[in-house]
């Protein structure tokens, strides 16, 4: 689930993460 690293994260990470998962909201990290 997204959590406040993912909110720090570039948006074009994000991105990169939430396509991976696309059933999820876009502020997913890598650490989940």
């Amino acid at each position: 689930s997204g959590t406040i690293i993912g909110r720090l994260l570039p948006l074009p990470l994000i991105n990169s993460f939430g396509s991976e998962k696309k059933n999820r909201p876009v502020f997913v990290s890598p650490l989940q």
